[in-house]
């Protein structure tokens, strides 16, 4: 009930058990009355991902970001907390046991990411009081 009164409609509903879904839901077009909540991310994701290692543009906000053959590193500072994520390729596939056992002896107020294993898409959701793994 509640995503059907959401404004502007839904193209379409589905439920999606772990993380199956459509290849034709992603070839979906476009609806013009959406417009991004925050499109200066979309924005920002879509230059770093053109630049080269040596990139020139406006740092005006405060972030930094490097990129590492296939990782690329973006640094936040904002209302007193600092964030630090990674954009890695993903043709890099990770070991999934070790990645677990990385990410639960990290210390860290959240940590969350998608990752290629080779068990297939790992989803990461933790924080100090929750670990989700899926």
């Amino acid at each position: 009930q509640f995503v059907r009164s959401l404004e502007p409609a839904k193209q379409h509903l589905a439920t999606v058990e772990h993380g199956r879904l459509l290849k034709a839901w992603l070839e979906m077009s476009c609806n013009s009355k959406r417009k991004a909540l925050f499109p200066e991310a979309h924005q920002f994701l879509q230059q770093v991902q053109i630049q080269t290692p040596r990139h020139s543009h406006d740092h005006s906000q405060d972030h930094v970001h490097q990129r590492q053959e296939d990782w690329l590193k973006i640094e936040n500072s904002s209302d007193g907390y600092h964030s630090c994520g990674w954009i890695i390729s993903k043709e890099r596939v990770f070991n999934e046991a070790r990645l677990i056992e990385l990410l639960e002896d990290l210390s860290a107020d959240r940590v969350k990411g998608v990752f290629h294993t080779e068990d297939g898409w790992l989803a990461v959701n933790l924080t100090s009081n929750e670990k989700r793994f899926g």
